[in-house]
């Protein structure tokens, strides 16, 4: 499986601009589904990138420091838990 862009909602206004935001799991994650159903929701436009699926999406999440799931990364610099971005960034 290859990097899925989901097509719902618009990007969420953080300070003013625009962020990109992609939503990391495995295929094994009991928790990803709940962080899945809880973006498209509230129509928040990710990319979802399944780690697990390949070495390409396994090296994309390593470079991430990624080391548990579901984890958000932000406009590609920023790794949040996604309990973390659903408490303070939203």
């Amino acid at each position: 499986m290859e990097v899925v862009i989901k097509k719902c909602g618009e990007r969420k206004m953080v300070n003013g601009k625009k962020t990109e935001i992609t939503l990391v799991t495995t295929s094994t994650c009991y928790k990803c589904p709940a962080a899945k159903k809880w973006l498209d929701d509230n129509k928040i436009k990710y990319t979802l990138l399944v780690a697990d699926a390949n070495d390409k999406n396994m090296s994309i999440a390593d470079s991430f420091n990624i080391t548990s799931v579901p984890a958000i990364v932000v406009d590609n610099k920023k790794v949040y838990s996604f309990e973390e971005y659903k408490k303070n960034y939203i």
